[in-house]
């Protein structure tokens, strides 16, 4: 009755289902993948980097995938606006927020207080998830007791890049599992990413499920999940001084902090279950 794709990997069984009524079903975790490339490309000539970018074959082929899918289903309203913006009808576009696992990640039942205050951000240590503005922002704050843990890959280029930067404040750490992942975000005080471009970050429901308050960007699908000033802070892409400010604030107010991370662990636990989304998936394949 339906087939259900990962976009760049659907195109052969699409045309194929095609020649019955078969439902297509397309997931796109990130942006049009032409937006993608655009946004994309500014930003890897904004750090002076040659581009790392989807081909215009992967591109055409994604196209065609748009056009024979009769949904395209996306996490975000950031995603969303950007199939719009390059001519998808919105009656093909379904968003669905994706979720956390809650059995992996949670807050323990007695966080061990930590004089020190730790930001984390965890994933792709690249051009793309922005992590330049974030090192940024943490070397002019030069907080007291402050220290930024990063853990994912470096990419390949971005490496020289970011070596000017580092400092014994800031700690590097290679991808880890995600039983380990979770005793990261219990040591941390709040998590931030903030990618130029990305469909949903599903790191910052991990890090909300562990009581962590998250800054991020709106080209996360960081407004799918906080309440700005609730549970977190939603901000520009590339606006440092922005996001100066809200560390800033949460450094120098602990039970703000406190408050933020409470209700963030809640929203996470409430409204973002995989079992949520497999409900909310489930019943939009019933309708179609």
């Amino acid at each position: 009755d339906i087939i259900v794709g990962w976009s760049s990997f659907s195109l052969k069984s699409f045309e194929i289902a095609g020649k019955s009524d078969c439902i297509k079903i397309l997931e796109r975790g990130s942006s049009h993948i032409e937006f993608q490339k655009e946004i994309l490309k500014e930003e890897y000539d904004l750090v002076g980097l040659n581009s790392n970018l989807p081909s215009s074959k992967m591109i055409d082929k994604e196209k065609k995938e748009y056009d024979l899918s009769d949904y395209v289903c996306v996490p975000s309203e950031f995603s969303k606006k950007s199939f719009l913006k390059k001519g998808l009808s919105e009656n093909k576009i379904v968003k669905i927020p994706y979720g956390v696992d809650l059995n992996n990640f949670f807050l323990p039942d007695s966080k061990k207080n930590n004089t020190q205050f730790n930001i984390i951000c965890v994933g792709a240590i690249s051009v793309r998830k922005g992590v330049i503005y974030l090192i940024k922002a943490f070397n002019e704050l030069n907080l007291k007791n402050c220290k930024l843990i990063l853990i994912g890959e470096i990419e390949r280029d971005f490496a020289k890049i970011l070596k000017p930067y580092l400092n014994e404040n800031i700690e590097i750490i290679k991808p880890v599992s995600q039983n380990s992942l979770r005793t990261f975000y219990n040591q941390a005080s709040v998590f931030v990413t903030c990618p130029v471009e990305d469909g949903f970050g599903m790191v910052i429901l991990q890090a909300m499920a562990c009581g962590l308050p998250v800054i991020t960007t709106n080209n996360a699908g960081g407004s799918e999940i906080i309440d700005d000033g609730v549970d977190g802070y939603i901000i520009p892409i590339r606006d440092k001084e922005k996001l100066k400010e809200k560390l800033l604030f949460l450094h120098q107010n602990k039970d703000a902090l406190s408050l933020m991370g409470k209700k963030a662990e809640h929203k996470a636990k409430s409204s973002f279950s995989w079992e949520n989304y497999g409900e909310k998936i489930k019943n939009f394949y019933l309708s179609v």
